[in-house]
């Protein structure tokens, strides 16, 4: 398997295509997080040295949350079941899906791969990051593969 570009990794097929794209709530959602983290950090009962280190910590972390990008360009889930995945190098790789470590929520999806080469990646989508209508049909084909 491996990389690979074929017509299956242009849509061709495709019971889904997600094609990503930058998502403010999910960067803002992140930083929140780390702001939540950030004040737990200096209500909890630890030295002050302590304390400073780890906000140093959680700020470096926040800043390649707001400014990474995603590795993942791209999702495909094709009829015959595989799922592929367009990394950010533009190329195609076969993925793994792992369904119980996948979440659906009102307001975001998570999935989670794996690649041939043993590495995971986990994709969260929020509704502005892709088509609406293709999550829509993602959520619902996950809501079959679970029931089955």
């Amino acid at each position: 398997m491996g990389r690979h570009v074929s017509a299956r990794g242009r849509g061709d097929g495709a019971l889904v295509l997600l094609l990503l794209h930058d998502s403010p709530a999910l960067r803002l959602s992140l930083l929140l997080a780390h702001g939540l983290l950030l004040a737990a950090l200096w209500l909890a009962a630890l030295p002050w040295v302590a304390q400073a280190v780890l906000s140093l910590v959680l700020c470096v972390s926040a800043v390649q949350v707001w400014t990474r990008k995603p590795a993942v360009r791209a999702v495909q889930w094709g009829v015959d079941g595989r799922w592929q995945l367009q990394l950010l190098s533009g190329d195609w790789q076969d993925a793994h899906f792992n369904l119980s470590a996948s979440r659906t929520w009102p307001c975001w999806v998570h999935l989670a791969f794996r690649l041939d080469d043993g590495r995971r990646i986990g994709v969260t989508l929020f509704p502005e990051a892709t088509d609406a209508e293709a999550l829509r049909r993602l959520r619902a084909r996950l809501r079959v593969e679970a029931a089955a």
